[in-house]
């Protein structure tokens, strides 16, 4: 699998903005799980 770099200040906004961090998102990913599917919150940039 490719591996995942991510900044430590960006993690430590994504924490704080969404309460998960980059290596739970990843540990997700390579578990084959599924974090959540939602509609983009602007349609009209979807495509």
């Amino acid at each position: 699998m490719k591996p995942f770099r991510w900044g430590t200040e960006k993690n430590e906004a994504l924490k704080v903005d969404r309460g998960i961090s980059f290596e739970s998102v990843v540990v997700a990913i390579e578990s084959g799980g599924l974090l959540d599917i939602l509609a983009h919150p602007n349609q009209a940039k979807e495509d």
